[in-house]
């Protein structure tokens, strides 16, 4: 029987990644490729950007992509707004059933998007669950709530699908930090804000600029003992200016007489040969 290293060398596993290839290439690649080559036929039948042009100096196109745009920048700061909050309490206080909504937080990943949706409109729904309770709490006639089909729906539903998924993100990056690093920005003088944007949040593991102020040089803090030394900054008082001192020739029993009568010290007598 072959060994793992020959079968490596013999292209074995290579050669099992082709059905796979065959599929994806006949079921996904060929079609997308008549899809798009569409796009670049007119009517004669002939190669053109016609189409391309046409479709992008509609005034109606650019309304669907400015709203698609404006929606997409709202539901990505709603997101991280309500994601960054969570996985800031995720991170820094521990409290109970907090493995399980970490674990929560991974459903979008896993479950389909149209189940999302659904639960969504289970909720939210004219007789949806929150509209239900609403009305036989205050005894309404109709539902109080109509969010479906409209702008706000459709960031509300951005927001409850993504910010899931930063929350565990982020929280699962933070709560792998060395907390001594905040712990030394503390002791710096930093103030919380500067803490979290300078040494809590590194995009990319590169570390931020922090700006040292005067009294970390003067103080001392341990914070495993709560234990602080602080150094009083010491009085500078103007002295008189001294008086020059006289050089004077050392006197030595060997060397070289100079000029001026004085011994020339050679320091080769000294070398170990």
């Amino acid at each position: 029987m072959r060994s793992r290293a020959e079968m490596e060398r013999s292209g074995f596993y290579q050669r099992l990644a082709l059905p796979a290839l065959v599929v994806i290439t006949l079921f996904f690649l060929v079609p997308l490729l008549i899809t798009l080559s569409s796009a670049f036929i007119d009517e004669g039948g002939s190669l053109s950007l016609a189409p391309i042009i046409s479709v992008f100096s509609n005034p109606y196109i650019h309304r669907i992509m400015r709203f698609t745009l404006i929606q997409a920048a709202i539901s990505t700061l709603a997101s991280l707004v309500v994601a960054l909050a969570g996985a800031y309490l995720l991170s820094t206080y521990s409290f109970r059933f907090k493995r399980l909504i970490l674990a929560l937080s991974a459903v979008p990943f896993v479950i389909p998007s149209i189940l999302v949706v659904l639960g969504f409109v289970i909720f939210f729904g004219n007789n949806g669950f929150l509209n239900t309770a609403l009305m036989n709490i205050f005894s309404l006639s109709e539902p109080p709530i109509r969010i479906l089909y409209s702008y706000k729906a459709i960031i509300l539903a951005h927001t409850f699908y993504n910010f899931p998924i930063i929350m565990n993100l982020v929280a699962t990056y933070a709560m792998h930090l060395d907390r001594r690093l905040e712990a030394v920005s503390y002791t710096l003088g930093a103030s919380k804000a500067k803490t979290f944007f300078s040494v809590t949040l590194k995009f990319g593991g590169a570390p931020k600029r922090l700006s040292i102020p005067y009294a970390a040089v003067t103080r001392f803090y341990d914070p495993s003992v709560q234990f602080v030394l602080q150094f009083p900054p010491p009085e500078i008082e103007s002295a008189p200016a001294p008086e020059p001192i006289r050089e004077e020739a050392a006197p030595s029993t060997s060397g070289e007489a100079g000029e001026d009568g004085a011994k020339v010290v050679s320091l080769d007598q000294f070398r170990k040969k």
